[in-house]
This record gives C-alpha cells, sequence and structure tokens, in this order.
C-alpha cells in the first residue's frame, strides 16, 4: 500500500524512469526497466537497463525518491525477448493506494 500525507495527491503512469525523475508527482508507475534483464538476487537488482545503461538505480521495485514526497513503483514487466532474463521472472505489479486514514 502507499499512503499520501496530502488530501490531493497527483499520479503519473507512464513507461520511462527517466521522465518520472523529472516531474513533481506525489506516486509515479514506470517500467521499462526490464527489471534490470539480468540479476544476482541479495547482491545485484539489475545489471543493465534501457535509459538508464549499467547498474541501473532504478531496475524494479517500490523507491521513495530524493525529494522525500515522490514514491515510485517500477514493473519488471512482462517482456520476453531475445535477451534471456536471468533471475528475473516477468511480474505483473498490484498497487492499493488508500486514504491516510483508511
Amino acid at each position: 500500500s502507499v499512503q499520501f500525507p496530502r488530501q490531493t495527491s497527483s499520479a503519473n503512469f507512464g513507461s520511462s524512469t527517466n521522465t518520472a525523475l523529472k516531474q513533481d508527482i506525489d506516486l509515479t508507475v514506470s517500467g521499462h526497466a526490464h527489471g534490470g534483464q539480468v540479476r544476482i538476487p541479495f547482491l545485484l537488482n539489475g545489471l543493465y537497463a534501457p535509459d538508464q545503461g549499467v547498474f541501473p538505480e532504478y531496475a524494479g521495485g517500490h523507491y521513495t525518491l530524493a525529494d522525500g514526497t515522490t514514491e515510485m513503483v517500477v514493473s519488471r514487466g512482462l517482456c520476453k525477448n531475445l535477451i534471456p532474463r536471468v533471475f528475473n521472472q516477468p511480474e505483473v505489479v498490484v498497487i492499493d493506494i488508500k486514504a491516510e486514514n483508511e
């Protein structure tokens, strides 16, 4: 669950984590990182991701950005391409958004 401290909240649903980092939004849901394509569990979240390069910071998961007010959820996605996914299973992310008093 993601809870917002403010009464009015904004959300962005897009494909690029780089775009999300440039906006003043409470919640951004992103993908297109393919989870870093190759992962090493408990050691490396991702080896490479499009638009982020080697050792991407936002390969998959839930992040609170440096501004302290933006929550970002990055999906590893469902895509299967020519490069095999190593320790990086496809995923569907379900997000429950609740009011602060719930």
